[in-house]
């Protein structure tokens, strides 16, 4: 059968297309072929690269990268020997303490009191000089007060308070039988005011936090209450010991509603306070046992938990909501009788020093329970005599 022309024309047409698609198919499958490859091979070249620029950039396992930050601190304390002044970066984990440089021949002395809200810091001779200075809360390093040291505080002194709002400072002169007032101004400047005299030797002293009294335990006298006003003392009288108790030290609740008192001899007692006249009502199981001789107290900030040294070590209360005290844990035993506490700012941390002895001991406490647990201690070329905290 003989085929028309025009459709061997269409059929050639047809089979050339056909072949077209089919060359076209072939190229289609093989440029895809080539860049599947292609992209394996980029792949390959491109992960391990960046992966090596990434380390790069992160400074990982290379001997000149640089060295991550220091650890941030929570504040710093000072710590007097006799004959010299140290200042510490606190460490937030274990509130270690991180030697940092203090004012060549800064005097030692035999305590320190931090005045957190001016951000000072004061040492006492015994001899009754007072050391100022201005902290830098960011390094911890110290700027001599202009004036400074003051003088006037006594002879024989070992201990100072400053109020809650950092407006006086108070010198119990256990030797002249009297307390020494002193103004602070706003760059630290200590101005001395007109002593008042106590029945009795005085031991120590503390302002309720309201900045309104100063209590003066006097041994087995009692506890010397004066009225604050302007930084001028008026003797109120005195707040009798519970029982043939000699009283060493008070502590407040951060609210100023309870007091606590070292009786010396096996407790602790607790009194409600009237805010007003600053006077001291037992409450109901006072004395509170905490063991022979207890003298220093510290309080947790938040007011849960009261450390009370004793000969025999540390004792640690719970503060119950009726200011009742309940004993928790063990009894922490020292080398030496524990004679100076001084907790952070945080409340995190419980520094002690005690009797003839170069080490501070450092405690963290346990927020929940009030337990403490030993941390590494730092140590001092000779006994530590006074320590302070700041933020």
């Amino acid at each position: 059968m003989t085929i028309p022309a025009n459709r061997r024309s269409l059929d050639s047409s047809a089979a050339r297309c056909a072949d077209d698609r089919a060359a076209g198919d072939h190229k289609s499958k093989s440029k895809a072929t080539s860049w599947r490859f292609a992209g394996a091979y980029l792949r390959a070249i491109f992960v391990p690269v960046a992966a090596a620029a990434c380390l790069l950039l992160a400074g990982c396992g290379s001997s000149s990268s640089n060295p991550p930050p220091p650890p941030a601190t929570i504040g710093h304390a000072y710590v007097t020997t006799a004959s010299a002044l140290y200042g510490y970066a606190i460490s937030p984990g274990s509130g270690g303490l991180s030697l940092i440089t203090t004012p060549t021949g800064a005097p030692g002395g035999t305590a320190a009191v931090s005045n957190a809200q001016k951000s000072l810091l004061y040492t006492l001779t015994s001899g009754g000089q007072i050391s100022g200075y201005s902290v830098n809360t960011s390094n911890g390093s110290l700027t001599g007060i202009a004036g400074s040291p003051f003088s006037g505080a006594g002879v024989g002194v070992a201990f100072m308070a400053v109020d809650s709002a950092g407006q006086y400072l108070f010198v119990p002169a256990t030797q002249d039988f009297n307390v020494v007032p002193y103004t602070i101004n706003v760059v630290g400047t200590l101005t001395i005011g007109l002593q008042v005299t106590t029945p009795a030797a005085p031991l120590t002293a503390t302002v309720d936090p309201q900045a309104h009294f100063l209590y003066v335990p006097m041994g087995s006298m009692g506890t010397e209450l004066f009225m604050i006003t302007s930084g001028v003392l008026t003797d109120m009288g005195t707040i009798p010991p519970l029982g043939a108790t000699k009283p060493q030290f008070v502590a407040f609740s951060p609210s100023g509603a309870f007091a606590y008192i070292s009786d010396g001899v096996t407790g602790v007692s607790a009194y409600s306070v009237n805010t007003t006249t600053g006077a001291l009502t037992a409450l109901p199981g006072a004395p509170f046992t905490a063991g022979p001789g207890p003298s220093a107290m510290a309080m947790t900030p938040n007011g849960r938990f009261l450390y009370v040294a004793t000969t025999a070590g540390l004792v640690a209360f719970a503060i119950n909501s009726d200011g009742s005290l309940t004993a928790v844990g063990s009894l922490v035993v020292l080398t030496s009788p524990p004679v100076v506490l001084n907790i952070e700012s945080t409340g995190t941390f419980l520094y002690v020093l005690s009797v003839n002895s170069s080490i501070v001991n450092i405690y963290k406490i346990d927020s929940s329970t009030g337990t403490l647990a030993l941390q590494p201690s730092t140590v001092l070329p000779n006994a530590a005599l006074g320590i302070a905290t700041t933020p």
